[in-house]
């Protein structure tokens, strides 16, 4: 970076000398090999002119150029420029100094890249040439119009850019201290640009402060700290990132306050982050994380983080005073909602393996316990690679896959449930008053678990399994949700080595659930036992059978030896007109009902 900046000043002092010497009649336009093979072996890197060249004496001297580049695509930095304007002091000049009165420089582009090592690959150099560190120049003025910067902190990384640059720049030395005012375009968003730095020490070390923020709020970006450029670019410091976010409050959302601070050490391509804290919400009814971090920015380019939280409570900003804790239900629908009102793409540019501990975490009610959450974050999205959560009702939940944060948000993987007091369970899921819920059936120990995909428009759930105490189902779950005023639709294959009637929720209470759908469903079960019939065997249960708006078609079922009873039935229940034939051999029919109650609505 020295070097670049002493160039750049031996390119202004090898200009005003070719101009001392030359009269005023010269065309230097025609001598513009000989200015830029001057400049090239002045500046030491190579220069080219595509444009006008003028050059004014008096009453001072005054340089313009056009289509002016610096450098080759190939080196560790690069500059152009449309066209460069320089007034320059004539008496600093007797002295061998050079004071910039005023510059200006019109659409300008500087690139920047960093070696998979940290250090900055270094300029092709012209053969035999070496800038001159000893010469003192001083910029009253620089402004940069419509100017951009990219910076490639690593091979394949993606460049950081910044475009629609108009900044004006003064500087004591070319080694500092600089101080920067302005503005530009980074992230397709407008940013106020601000930068002062000290002077650049023997060692190559350098204090910069520097922040990037929104001018209409919403984002912002602060350093502190000393930047190193030998013989690696590193940065010792404090780096904070804030701004708004969408949050859920009583019926509605609104925005609150996010950071994330760290104590920031880089070393090359070496990173360590210490100290970090993630604030969310503010202080009235946010929550705080604590962390930290490192990771590598070169080959093998990635981030690992680690957050942790004694507690989080997600009702407190839904709570409305002299009312009722909020459903968990109505708590998971409004931080869903606002986590995908964002409209940032949280894709990094590098990989991110994040992981989170939180204690506890209120939720309807109730507390969740025991929060683990191993994620990884890259360009493709985020990946859940394990999660757990203690639940109320003695129950825990495991999950891993993928999930996606677009088009409502979505999480296709793999998930198992466990609960030994599946009342106490729902009655949380449900917001009962009582604390227990009947709608999940008699059993009181449940497991399961299935490869789930799960959208705005669907839950699917294949490769199920189901304990229900003694009982056990098998089979896959696919139910669309209603759109445009469309009946939501539910398929179902289901089969069972193996269950009670009792311990299955009645089928009125899921429907209630569901409200009017089409369903489609086939069940083939053995081993079914009736409640409450001693000496019965356990029998068979065949079904299959539709719903729609138009009634109940059902296409066989069979009921062989359940609790004594066996039934053979077939028809429509629609309405265009009922007729069902049946054949029923039964000394109870209270196994029957119990059957009918358990299977239809």
């Amino acid at each position: 970076m020295r070097e670049f900046l002493t160039g750049l000043a031996i390119l202004v002092i090898g200009v005003l000398f070719a101009a001392l010497i030359a009269p005023f009649i010269v065309d230097f336009n025609s001598q513009r090999p000989f200015i830029e093979n001057t400049l090239t072996q002045a500046v030491g890197l190579p220069v080219t002119i595509g444009g006008q060249i003028d050059i004014r004496i008096l009453p001072f001297p005054v340089l313009h150029l056009e289509k002016i580049a610096v450098g080759s695509p190939d080196g560790g930095m690069a500059a152009k420029a449309e066209r460069v304007s320089l007034d320059i002091a004539t008496m600093p000049l007797l002295k061998g100094e050079v004071h910039v009165m005023d510059a200006l420089v019109e659409q300008p582009s500087l690139t920047v890249a960093m070696g998979a090592d940290g250090v900055l690959v270094p300029p092709s150099r012209s053969p035999g040439t070496e800038p001159n560190a000893g010469l003192s120049v001083t910029i009253e003025k620089l402004t940069i119009k419509d100017g951009a910067l990219a910076v490639t902190p690593a091979p394949g990384v993606p460049a950081m850019t910044l475009t629609k640059l108009d900044i004006e720049v003064t500087a004591a030395s070319l080694m500092g201290p600089w101080r920067v005012d302005g503005s530009g375009v980074w992230n397709n968003r407008p940013v106020a640009l601000r930068l002062s730095t000290g002077s650049v020490d023997e060692a190559g070390s350098v204090r910069v402060k520097a922040s990037m923020d929104h001018p209409d709020g919403g984002f912002k970006a602060d350093i502190d700290g000393i930047v190193t450029f030998n013989p690696r670019f590193g940065f010792n410091g404090k780096l904070l990132v804030g701004g708004d976010m969408p949050w859920p409050e009583a019926d509605h959302l609104t925005t609150r306050p996010w950071s994330v601070a760290t104590q920031a050490h880089l070393d090359g391509s070496t990173l360590e982050l210490a100290a970090a804290e993630i604030n969310a919400g503010g202080d009235e009814g946010g929550f705080k994380l604590n962390g930290s971090g490192a990771g590598v920015l070169g080959d093998g380019r990635s981030l690992s983080l680690l957050f942790d939280a004694r507690q989080i409570d997600l009702d407190r900003p839904l709570h409305v005073d002299g009312q009722p804790n909020p459903t968990l239900s109505k708590v998971l629908t409004a931080w869903r909602n606002a986590l995908l009102a964002s409209d940032d793409d949280l894709r990094p540019s590098i990989p991110v393996d994040l992981s989170i501990a939180i204690d506890s975490v209120m939720a309807g009610g109730d507390t969740m316990r025991g929060l683990k959450l191993e994620t990884r974050l890259d360009s493709g999205g985020v990946t859940l690679k394990h999660g757990d959560v203690q639940l109320p009702g003695n129950s825990k939940l495991s999950a891993s896959g993928e999930i996606g944060l677009s088009d409502g948000g979505a999480f296709y993987g793999h998930a198992s449930f466990a609960s030994k007091e599946l009342a106490r369970f729902g009655g949380w899921v449900d917001g009962e008053a009582s604390g227990r819920s009947a709608r999940y059936g008699e059993a009181h120990e449940v497991g399961g678990e299935a490869d789930l995909a799960l959208s705005s428009t669907l839950i699917g759930a294949s490769n199920l399994k189901i304990m229900l105490d003694q009982s056990s189902i098998t089979g896959l779950v696919r139910y669309a949700l209603p759109e445009m005023g469309q009946r939501g639709r539910l398929d179902a294959q289901l089969a069972s080595d193996g269950f009670d009637l009792e311990q299955l929720p009645e089928a009125s209470i899921v429907a209630a659930r569901f409200g009017a759908i089409d369903a489609s469903v086939v069940i083939d079960a053995r081993n079914v036992r009736a409640p409450r019939v001693r000496d019965a065997h356990a029998g068979r249960l065949q079904m299959k059978a539709t719903a729609s708006d138009e009634g109940l078609v059902i296409d066989m079922l069979d009921i062989a030896d359940i609790g004594g009873a066996n039934v053979k039935a077939s028809g429509r229940l629609t309405s265009a007109g009922d007729r069902v034939e049946a054949l029923i051999d039964a000394r109870d029919v209270g196994p029957i009902a119990v059957l009918f109650r358990k299977v239809f609505p």
